[in-house]
């Protein structure tokens, strides 16, 4: 196969469209995003916890506050005792989806964030994952809530820069609100962009790039450690390039 020389016109070309790939592909890679769209997903954190432990903390997109905590406490009535388990918005903007009876709504998977029949907890800051009530008139206790004894998504969305981002953090409450585990999460990197429950990647091309999209691979970020869905436009441009020069 005869080898392609280059002239020196195609060499500053070569020299000049190197360096603008390689330049984004660069500061992609360093801001751990997408300009067209991305799901940033957290990698498997499995945190599991007891009723009276600390409050656990959820930092949705790796920054310097965290948007959301599970927290934990007892109920006390003049007719009951008792312990709840219940999700937290711990910043301005941060919301949570419920139902009736002010307890967090279980998604499924699958399921769309948002949707029209979802309901945004935004006057009161917390909504219950989980309850448990011992009458002081009875032995019988009582223990409910979505994620009382089973597993599901939170849709939740929060701020970042002033915009709205929609997410998700799958969760499984123990029986009894004796406590549970904080699987993963995820959320969409582009504003007021609608996300799948359990969705962990884009998938496919979007946005309005003239560029080809060669896929994807869902990558840990150098930084905070999310996985982040980084395309190979730039990397196959690149190479490419180089291809012509050898």
């Amino acid at each position: 196969m005869k080898k392609r020389t280059l002239k020196k016109s195609d060499k500053s070309i070569f020299s000049h469209d190197l360096a603008r790939y390689s330049a984004t592909a660069g500061m992609l890679l360093s801001a751990g995003a997408v300009a067209n769209g991305a799901i940033v997903y957290s990698g498997a954190k499995n945190i599991s916890f007891n009723h009276g432990d600390a409050r656990v903390p959820i930092n949705m997109d790796g920054g310097s506050v965290y948007q959301f905590s599970i927290d934990n406490g007892g109920i006390y009535f003049a007719s009951a005792l008792g312990s709840w388990i219940a999700i937290v918005d711990n910043t301005s903007g941060a919301n949570v989806a419920y139902v009736s009876s002010s307890s967090a709504q279980k998604v499924p998977a699958g399921g769309s964030i948002p949707s029209a029949s979802m309901n945004w907890r935004t006057s009161i800051s917390w909504a219950y994952l989980s309850k448990r009530v011992l009458p002081t008139s009875t032995s019988t206790t009582y223990s409910y809530g979505n994620f009382n004894g089973s597993k599901g998504y939170i849709a939740v969305k929060f701020q970042i820069a002033g915009n709205n981002h929609y997410g998700w953090i799958q969760y499984e409450g123990n029986g009894g609100a004796s406590g549970g585990t904080i699987i993963d999460w995820a959320y969409e990197d582009q504003p007021d962009t609608p996300i799948t429950a359990g969705q962990t990647s884009s998938g496919g091309g979007g946005g309005g790039d003239d560029e080809e999209d060669d896929g994807g691979t869902t990558t840990p970020h150098p930084v905070t450690g999310n996985s982040t869905q980084y395309f190979n436009t730039w990397r196959s441009r690149i190479e490419q390039l180089i291809g012509q020069q050898q």
